[in-house]
């Protein structure tokens, strides 16, 4: 059975997901004109397609990282977690710079959310049923609760 820190991080985890989606779909115009801009000057065409699929891209190895530690109980991946959180973090003084608004206050949700959801990961009881996965594993993809 999963212990509640899991389920804690769970909540969190994916609603801090949920949160960037908002905020990438509300500063998707934006987002766009900024990598035309950059491509444009590095001599490139790129634009929408580019920005949703690394958006997508993104969201796929987060989710990915989340069924890791959620459901197949692999401990190395709450430090990958940790390693693009801290990779997010350098992205605050962006955030500063424009200023606040509903998007910036989107996206700092975000990073606290999944800052709650990192606390979560490094709970005792946590990294017990993670050692507990590694000491013996499962093979088997039936959910562990």
């Amino acid at each position: 059975m999963r212990p509640q820190s899991i389920r804690q991080f769970d909540l969190f985890y994916l609603a801090a997901l949920a949160l960037s989606a908002l905020a990438f779909l509300l500063g998707y115009d934006d987002i766009v004109a900024s990598v035309e801009a950059e491509s444009s000057a590095a001599g490139l065409q790129m634009g929408a397609n580019v920005a949703i699929g690394s958006f997508a891209f993104g969201m796929v190895l987060y989710l990915l990282l989340w069924f890791l530690v959620s459901r197949r109980r692999v401990g190395i991946a709450r430090w990958i977690i940790v390693l693009l959180f801290l990779v997010n973090l350098t992205g605050l003084r962006a955030i500063f710079t424009v200023g606040l608004t509903v998007q910036t206050a989107i996206s700092l949700l975000s990073l606290l959310l999944s800052a709650v959801a990192i606390y979560y990961l490094f709970r005792p009881e946590t990294k017990a049923w993670l050692d507990e996965r590694a000491e013996s594993p499962d093979t088997s993809l039936a959910d562990p609760d």
